[in-house]
């Protein structure tokens, strides 16, 4: 039987077959990404944002002749992103430096408000700033201080215009609360005192320093700059006489920038979750190794015989009875369903002599043969003969005096070689040889010790060595009614059982299946009966 290709159409359970199968790497994805994401979590320090809306009036208190006011259509735009340069021009920002004595906060400012973990961090990146100011001059260390005060204000400023309007908002981001909303309130009274300077100096220009509009805009300066506390002031104080007015002041945010660190955690969660999923499913798709009886039949063309179940410790016996065993554990039931299997080839196609080989060497053949053995004899009336063909490797771990190579070098007959262990079950071990086994299993005496055998015995079961590196299955394939491919799951590669095939259908050899080996039920009882 030739294979006919992937059945695309996958159950639910076939997915879920493949979360459980790579459930390492999704555990290790939700593991990463949430340690991840809490220790980011853990380094980033709350900050807290502080808005006061602006208003750019349509007027100027007097009309300039050196330039001359925007057309409507362009406002919104030009005056918007003229303004926003404004906020954050130097003679705004120091005044509000100067105003609140920021270059006075100290250096390591953030970390009253940081996690132990992060207060490490700031102290190990603030420590060599702290090292190179105390050598500088103490004017020149001021002189820092309040240019750094200016630069770290300037990066907090955003300022945002407010769409189809001739509004904008200024936003100041501080780790305090109660700062960010006193420094928003500074910043837009430090703009809207600029912006007064600027009419007033266009105001004495016009009428002189003496003139009621340049004395009572004058009041209003100074009324804006002994305010420059940032504490809130009445709304009619607030807005002022500038072309740019304070519609609404800063309040105090309650809560931080951004989501909860609650909330942020659990969507790394479940982000980690989502990208361990999409890794079992891409690593699961790379992965060429046969993985389930559904992967033997329609990509391998191998009709599934049976699977044998994983055992977590391996026995030092193979042909120990196995009642000694839970009866009714998962390795006996799937042993007894796999002889069931071969007594139905059996009797349906006439076979009674089988070759069970592996496509590459792992761990299972001898176990097989040897448990599927007595399954077979155990309860029956039917004689049953395990065959050692395997000359690298005696079946329980045995080495008889006289076994097949005696047989097949006529040093010993049949019944002297074969060995009864069980009622219905005899034994003919490999024996010993420095020979190369080929130069008698590929040979007419071989070909005549079987149909011998099979006139003595209702079954005989056939171990050869694994087909990758060893011929001598090959050799022995010949001589047999049929031959059983035993594969590992998630161990034998399918290109290797494609490989290990070609020379078997080439030699006509009538392959009745494979035995998915090791095999792992990875999803639990309780969701596989609901599923």
């Amino acid at each position: 039987m030739e294979p006919q290709g992937y059945i695309n159409e996958m159950t639910f359970r076939d997915y879920l077959r493949i979360l459980f199968r790579q459930k390492a790497v999704i555990i290790l994805c939700f593991v990463v990404v949430s340690a991840v994401a809490f220790v980011g979590l853990t380094l980033k320090t709350p900050i807290y944002s502080a808005q006061v809306k602006m208003l750019i009036s349509a007027e100027k208190q007097i009309e300039a002749t050196y330039y001359q006011e925007l057309a409507p259509g362009q406002r919104n735009v030009q005056a918007s992103l003229t303004q926003s340069e404004v906020v954050t021009a130097s003679p705004v920002l120091e005044r509000a430096v100067s105003a609140l004595h920021l270059d006075q906060k100290p250096i390591d400012y953030e970390k009253a408000f940081a996690s132990p973990l992060r207060q490490r961090l700031i102290q190990l990146n603030y420590a060599e700033v702290k090292a190179k100011l105390e050598t500088l001059p103490k004017d020149r260390q001021e002189a820092f201080l309040f240019r750094r005060a200016v630069e770290n204000l300037r990066s907090s400023i955003t300022v945002s215009p407010i769409r189809d309007t001739n509004m904008f908002t200024i936003s100041v981001t501080d780790f305090d609360a109660l700062s960010a909303a006193i420094t928003a309130n500074v910043v837009s009274r430090a703009y809207v005192i600029f912006d007064l300077q600027q009419q007033l100096a266009e105001l004495q220009l016009k009428y002189g320093a003496k003139h009621p509009t340049v004395l009572q805009l004058r009041d209003n300066v100074q009324f804006m700059i002994e305010n420059l506390s940032g504490q809130p002031l009445p709304d009619e104080q607030a807005i002022g006489p500038a072309s740019v007015k304070i519609i609404e002041q800063a309040s105090i945010p309650i809560q931080p920038n951004g989501s909860s660190k609650e909330t942020v955690f659990a969507m790394a969660a479940l982000m980690g979750l989502f990208l361990g999923s999409i890794l079992a499913f891409i690593f699961d798709y790379m992965d060429q190794t046969v993985k389930s009886p559904r992967e033997l039949e329609s990509m391998l063309g191998l009709a599934h015989l049976g699977s044998i179940p994983r055992l977590r410790f391996r026995r030092k016996t193979l042909l120990k009875d196995m009642k000694a065993y839970n009866p009714n554990g998962a390795y006996p039931s799937a042993m007894a369903s796999l002889a069931d299997q071969i007594r139905l080839l059996v009797n349906n196609q006439n076979v009674k002599t089988i070759l069970f080989v592996e496509p590459e060497r792992t761990v299972g053949v001898s176990s097989i043969i040897a448990d599927l053995g007595f399954s077979l004899a155990e309860g029956g009336d039917k004689k049953v003969l395990v065959v050692a063909a395997n000359f690298r490797q005696n079946i329980n771990g045995k080495v008889s005096p006289v076994g097949l190579v005696d047989v097949l070098t006529a040093k010993a007959t049949l019944e002297q070689a074969v060995e009864n262990v069980s009622p219905n079950l005899w034994v003919l071990a490999s024996g010993k040889t420095a020979l190369n086994p080929m130069t008698f299993l590929d040979s007419p005496k071989s070909r005549e010790l079987f149909q011998l055998v099979r006139s003595k015995f209702d079954l005989i079961l056939v171990e050869g060595p694994d087909l990758k590196n060893y011929k001598d299955s090959l050799a022995v394939a010949t001589s047999v009614d049929g031959v059983v491919l035993v594969v590992a799951e998630s161990i034998t590669r399918m290109p290797v059982v494609k490989w290990a095939l070609k020379p078997l259908r080439d030699r006509k050899c009538h392959v009745l299946g494979a035995i998915l080996n090791r095999r792992k039920f990875v999803i639990p009882r309780f969701i596989y009966d609901r599923v």
